[in-house]
């Protein structure tokens, strides 16, 4: 069977698709799976490299589809549908599934499922090419800080500006770090946003090739993470290292990562109500000292406690 599955939504949304696949190709070995992703903002780079599908496309639509408007969804479908079609014709898919994450109850990881028909683990995928790995490698071989281990991982915008973690909050959080431990921050930048100017940080704008793979690469030597709920967050969920989640303006029990070695803290109090491992909230900004007190908490079986 050939199944093409189209999901327009963004970078972190796309790895939160990942145990689906997985889960429908361990189901139906035999079949083909197909990833129709949008122009608006490409998620070949998620899919390029995963074993288990078949081809990614991206489609001519070059808007955000609304999802959260039925009405409005419903209009632009009148959009979406011809080219869905078109490409269903193309390369005669037999099922073809329209994922829009109906169910706003539950993570997204299982809202994806649901809607797939199938009910997938929690752990997310990237896979890494040979030339990722070569990438980061030649960041990693001229940097010590890099090649020692010594270093955090910090994202402090998003996509949408809203998520983004207060500038100034950031800037004495890694200051804090630098001083405690002696790491140094790894900032994922965005070539979009104002670049946060720390003496000592590694930018992974310096990296040969931008990939989210080579970001990946780096990001498996690091002690931990600390950002935004964003793609980089979900990519650090992946790689299964320590991290906090920082939480302004989104759900933590739709979004939020998983693994036992995470923590989320929360800005809102509206949000306080889910059942989160640990929650605060604040009017505008994320506290210093909760970011580095629920550091020292995070444990698993293959990461030590933190020691700041």
């Amino acid at each position: 069977m050939k199944r093409l599955i189209v999901f327009m939504h963004g970078l972190g949304d796309n790895l939160m698709l990942t145990p689906s696949i997985r889960e429908i190709k361990t189901l139906f070995p035999d079949d083909e799976i197909h990833i129709g992703g949008f122009k608006y903002l490409s998620s070949k780079m998620i899919w390029e490299n995963n074993p288990h599908v078949t081809k990614y496309y991206e489609l001519n639509i070059d808007f955000h589809p609304t999802y959260w408007d039925e009405k409005k969804l419903n209009e632009e479908m009148k959009i979406i549908q011809p080219i869905i079609d078109e490409l269903a014709k193309k390369i005669k898919a037999d099922k073809v599934n329209f994922v829009t994450i109906k169910n706003k109850t539950k993570h997204e990881i299982g809202a994806i499922g649901e809607e797939l028909g199938v009910i997938p683990s929690e752990d997310m995928e990237i896979f890494v090419s040979k030339e990722d790995e070569k990438i980061a490698e030649e960041l990693i071989n001229s940097n010590t800080h890099l090649k020692e281990g010594k270093f955090f991982v910090i994202h402090q915008g998003a996509g949408n500006y809203s998520k983004s973690w207060c500038e100034e909050e950031c800037m004495k959080f890694m200051n804090m770090i630098e001083r405690k431990s002696g790491y140094i921050p790894f900032i994922i930048d965005n070539p979009n946003e104002p670049k946060i100017e720390y003496e000592n940080a590694i930018y992974a704008s310096s990296l040969k090739k931008k990939t989210p793979g080579a970001i990946v690469e780096i990001m498996r030597k690091a002690k931990f993470f600390v950002g935004t709920d964003s793609f980089p967050m979900h990519l650090a969920t992946a790689c299964e290292i320590p991290l906090v989640g920082l939480f302004v303006h989104t759900w933590p029990h739709r979004t939020g990562p998983l693994t036992k070695n995470s923590m989320m803290l929360c800005s809102l109090p509206t949000y306080t109500r889910t059942p989160l491992n640990y929650h605060y909230y604040h009017s505008d900004r994320m506290m210093l000292a909760n970011i580095a007190n629920n550091l020292q908490k995070i444990k698993a079986e293959k990461f030590k406690t933190i020691n700041l």
